[in-house]
């Protein structure tokens, strides 16, 4: 199934009721769940330099979590929330989208959420995540600390 997601117009209804986009479409039912989950994955292919435009969608209507404050913005989420990243990209060089994957982390982690972890899988079409033991290894770490387990 395709979700029918919208971008964010600027209509700023968010600024007179934090936490809650205007917009309705697929995507609402989701950020409705931010709000009383435990952990967040996000992930996300790099194309063309950037993360998915599919992803700035989400993204642009994360803005609605963010309160505007005198000193400048706090998350309307409630605390306690964990969140890790993945992102896939064709580039064998993990430095080579840097940028992006500190952009995602970012903006998802400014929501006040504790970050666990993350994945950089490079050169995804020549070397699939299934055939590499000690990347699912790190993705079941990641998942223990987004479940709020460990294991030794």
């Amino acid at each position: 199934d395709e979700l029918e997601l919208k971008g964010c117009q600027g209509c700023l209804s968010c600024r007179k009721n934090p936490g809650n986009c205007a917009r309705r479409d697929g995507l609402t039912r989701y950020l409705e769940e931010l709000k009383t989950c435990d952990a967040v994955l996000v992930g996300c292919p790099i194309y063309m330099y950037h993360v998915s435009g599919q992803m700035k969608l989400l993204v642009d209507r994360l803005y609605s979590f963010y309160e505007e404050t005198p000193d400048g913005y706090k998350s309307h989420l409630p605390t306690g929330k964990r969140f890790a990243l993945v992102t896939s990209q064709g580039n064998p060089d993990a430095e080579k989208h840097k940028k992006p994957v500190r952009w995602l982390g970012g903006m998802v982690g400014g929501l006040g959420m504790e970050y666990v972890g993350k994945i950089v899988h490079c050169d995804s079409a020549a070397n699939p995540a299934k055939d590499d033991p000690e990347l699912l290894e790190k993705a079941r770490q990641i998942g223990l600390a987004l479940a709020g387990s460990s294991q030794d």
